[in-house]
């Protein structure tokens, strides 16, 4: 099957909000299939709720989302969904010309809300450094290399670095 780019699904038509009064809110439930945000950044699937606000400056973006992505374990090299769940919190203004700072979020003249790059970042910013396939990953033999989570591996632990073979000595009992 292949996977179809559905980052269009995040890109939102929120004129009517704009013409709500200040304080409205507006709920969207989310439950999507692979979302591609960019070439190697995407999702197996997003679930979650966003509350979107209008304020004075544009709409107020909050919720809690969560997702799958697909990553290698930082021990064993294994390939595993990454379970990933971020809060977004990001204001969205309206008109684009009110904007000071050119990182800021702005609605499009056409009331388009785009999510695809906040979300982009906020997976970024989600990804541990050092992923585990699972907390008690035993990764890899050092010294004969075999994956410690399929199979035992028969190496001696006691393999000392010749340079500290006598500091060996002082830990005998003898």
């Amino acid at each position: 099957m292949p996977i179809r780019n559905q980052s269009k699904s995040l890109q939102l038509n929120v004129g009517f909000l704009l013409k709500e009064a200040i304080g409205y809110t507006w709920q969207w439930e989310i439950d999507l299939p692979v979302i591609i945000l960019e070439e190697n950044t995407f999702l197996e699937w997003l679930q979650g709720r966003l509350s979107f606000t209008r304020t004075s400056q544009g709409i107020w973006v909050d919720g809690t989302l969560t997702g799958a992505s697909s990553a290698d374990c930082a021990r064993c090299l294994t390939t595993f969904a990454l379970t990933l769940k971020f809060k977004l919190e990001e204001l969205f203004y309206y008109p684009p010309s009110n904007i000071s700072n050119p990182a800021d979020y702005i609605i499009n003249e056409d009331g388009l809300l785009d999510l695809v790059e906040p979300m982009r970042e906020h997976i970024l910013l989600n990804i541990p450094m050092n992923p585990l396939c699972k907390p008690d990953c035993r990764g890899f033999c050092s010294h004969c290399g075999e994956n410690l989570n399929l199979k035992e591996c028969h190496c001696k632990d006691e393999l000392i670095d010749p340079r500290l073979a006598a500091l060996q000595d002082l830990l005998s009992d003898d």
